[in-house]
């Protein structure tokens, strides 16, 4: 019994998968996150789905009622643009530690010269 093998060259070979990821891609859809088209108006369920960390519905409706949160309403629906939920999200960046250290030591120089002023 001989065994006998078959090569191919590398040429063979690119020339093969060409054709198998032509034949895999043109058979199924690939389609990215990003080119998926998102709700930009949404309800007080469709806010929780897409900005979870933003809170519960109890949570949600303490920030309506406290207007801590941009919302619209329409009849008794909440409905919230989730480009303004992005912006005020952004807009409640805490202090960094340096800015922080820094406001901080200005702070006790303005007391300090206001001290010396008085006495």
């Amino acid at each position: 019994m001989t065994d006998k093998f078959n090569f191919i060259t590398d040429k063979q070979l690119k020339e093969c998968l060409k054709e198998v990821l032509k034949e895999f891609f043109t058979e199924n859809t690939v389609r990215s996150v990003a080119e998926e088209p998102q709700t930009k108006i949404v309800d007080l369920d469709g806010l929780i789905k897409a900005r979870p960390f933003v809170g519960s519905k109890s949570t949600i409706y303490k920030k309506v009622y406290q207007g801590k949160i941009p919302y619209s309403k329409q009849g008794k629906r909440l409905i919230f643009d989730l480009e303004e939920i992005d912006n005020w999200l952004l807009s409640n960046k805490s202090v960094v530690s340096d800015k922080l250290e820094e406001a901080t030591l200005e702070y006790f120089r303005k007391r300090q010269n206001k001290s010396r002023h008085r006495g």
